[in-house]
């Protein structure tokens, strides 16, 4: 199976913006217009990176100084953590934790933060009732779209045309997720890359088949072959740790069973794909039995759907 092949399967798309009243969102909307994020949570802690081009506006690189900044070259990244802004960041846990949901993308434009999101039309009301809860509970939130999807491989170009992207391939040892147990080999997975529990990445599992009723506890779509549950390995547990340590995003995975083996694809920002680099070696080192082995390096292109 390729990418391609489940492009749509979640088949709705979800955007919320949430106005953000501090002084460097004050900032935001008088200096800046795009500027990607990327929000985690882990352990009861959560954090919201916002990344700068360097800018030739001097007066917006003077307003920024108060705040907590690293620079890696051509960019800057900006570090929002719970304690900060505890009503900021339990709205981007409330988004996140919606259970059948993929995060797919965060950013800041006119001074509000957007999180855009995919979901399957049989977790509707899942998503309505999480809705309404986040309508009640936050006047800063503004629901922007809710409708039909253009699918993972429009929403990752698009943001590739503002915010390039590449993608690492490697190979590793296959996860354990049970809710996959009696699922066809043929299968792709597809983590939420925002929410890290102790048991794991909830995963998202797309079968090349339909799904018989009672093959799996978590079943989203039968007729699509759509099941949810939680897996990881001890080498990709520290991977995403240890990258998010870096401050490094990961705007979207996929993988793929190849025997014993699991075939990954991971895309991150293009000024950070030789930081990731180093990070999934020094990683590898760490778990020598993970069978970790790089398959790919490259720019995001649309050539990469014909073998990702």
């Amino acid at each position: 199976m390729l990418v391609r092949d489940i492009d749509r399967k979640l088949d709705m798309h979800l955007v919320l913006s949430y106005r953000v009243e501090n002084d460097l969102f004050s900032i935001f909307r008088k200096y800046r217009g795009f500027a990607p994020a990327y929000g985690y949570s882990q352990g009861g802690k959560s954090f919201l990176d916002i990344f700068l081009r360097e800018d030739e506006n001097q007066h917006f690189n003077e307003m920024l100084k108060p705040f907590s900044i690293s620079t890696r070259g051509s960019y800057s990244t900006i570090r929002i953590q719970s304690e900060q802004d505890e009503s900021l960041l339990k709205f981007f846990e409330e988004v996140t934790g919606i259970y059948s949901l993929i995060l797919n993308g965060i950013y800041v434009e006119g001074g509000d933060l957007f999180f855009e999101m995919r979901f399957h039309h049989n977790s509707l009301g899942e998503v309505s009732t999480s809705l309404k809860k986040l309508s009640r509970e936050s006047e800063n939130m503004k629901l922007r779209k809710l409708g039909p999807s253009p699918g993972i491989i429009s929403i990752l170009s698009s943001f590739n045309a503002r915010f390039p992207l590449s993608v690492l391939c490697f190979e590793g040892k296959l996860p354990a997720i049970p809710s996959t147990r009696n699922l066809p080999i043929e299968r792709i997975t597809e983590p939420n890359l925002s929410f890290a529990e102790p048991d794991g990445h909830r995963i998202i599992s797309y079968s090349s088949k339909p799904v018989q009723p009672g093959s799996s506890d978590s079943i989203i779509s039968p007729e699509d072959g759509i099941v949810i549950g939680k897996g990881s390995t001890p080498f990709v547990y520290d991977l995403w740790k240890s990258s998010s340590d870096e401050h490094i995003p990961r705007y979207a995975a996929f993988g793929v069973p190849a025997g014993e083996k699991f075939v990954s694809s991971l895309f991150v920002p293009r000024h950070l794909a030789d930081v990731q680099l180093r990070i999934m070696f020094e990683v590898a080192d760490r778990h020598p039995e993970s069978g970790f082995r790089l398959a790919a390096f490259t720019p995001f292109e649309e050539g990469i759907w014909d073998w990702l």
